[in-house]
C-alpha cells in the first residue's frame, strides 16, 4: 500500500536513533479516535496499530509536535488537539518501548506548533502554535525534567523573534548552532 494513502491531516515526522528507523507518529481524530503509526525500513513503510504496547497510554490527537532528544535518547511529544476537540497541555515522551506521561504544566494549550531538539544545549525548543484562533510566538525549551519558557515576544521593532504562526516547521542546524523555521501562517 502507498504510503500517501495512509497519510491523515495533522501528523509528525522525525528520524529517532532509538532503533535504525525513520518514525512516522500518526496520532489521527477519528470518530472513534485511533492511533497509528509507521516506521521506515530500507525498502518499506511498516504500520503499527493502536493495539501496539507502545500506545497504552497515549490519547489520540492531532496537531501535536514531536522532536528526538539525542542526549536522553527520547522522543518528545508536546500537545495536540485531543479527539474530543480539547487542546492539550500535556508532554510525554518515548523511549523505544513505552510512552510515559511527563509534564501537564509549561506551554498553554496548543496545537500545530513545532519543534527541534538543540544538540548544542540538549534542550527540544518549542515555538508558536495554536489556540482557538490565537497565534503564539512564544519560545520554550524541554530539559527533561520541565518547560521552561526563554522568550515571550512584546510588539517590536525589528522584531525579536519570528511573527506569530502555526503550521510551521522547524529543524536545528548543528554546524551553525541555530534553530531553523520556516513557514506557517
Amino acid at each position: 500500500m502507498a504510503l500517501s494513502a495512509l497519510l491523515p491531516f495533522g501528523v509528525d515526522m522525525l528520524f529517532t536513533l532509538l532503533q535504525p528507523y525513520l518514525l512516522f507518529l500518526s496520532v489521527i481524530v477519528e470518530s472513534a479516535g485511533n492511533t497509528d503509526a509507521f516506521r521506515f525500513e530500507p525498502g518499506f513503510w511498516n504500520r503499527y496499530l493502536k493495539h501496539n504496547p507502545i500506545y497504552r497510554h497515549l490519547n489520540p490527537r492531532l496537531g501535536h509536535a514531536m522532536a528526538y532528544d539525542g542526549a536522553r535518547e527520547v522522543v518528545v511529544l508536546q500537545g495536540g488537539i485531543h479527539a474530543n476537540g480539547n487542546l492539550s497541555p500535556s508532554t510525554w515522551e518515548w523511549n523505544g518501548s513505552t510512552w510515559a506521561h511527563r509534564s501537564g504544566s509549561g506551554p498553554a494549550n496548543r496545537a500545530w506548533h513545532a519543534m527541534a531538539y538543540d544538540s548544542n544545549r540538549n534542550v527540544v525548543v518549542l515555538f508558536g502554535g495554536w489556540n482557538n484562533g490565537t497565534k503564539y510566538r512564544d519560545t520554550w525549551e524541554w530539559n527533561g525534567a520541565g518547560w521552561n519558557q526563554t522568550f515571550s515576544a512584546p510588539p517590536a521593532t525589528p522584531p525579536a523573534s519570528p511573527n506569530r504562526r502555526w503550521g510551521h516547521a522547524m529543524a536545528y542546524d548543528q554546524n551553525n548552532g541555530v534553530a531553523v523555521l520556516f513557514g506557517g501562517s
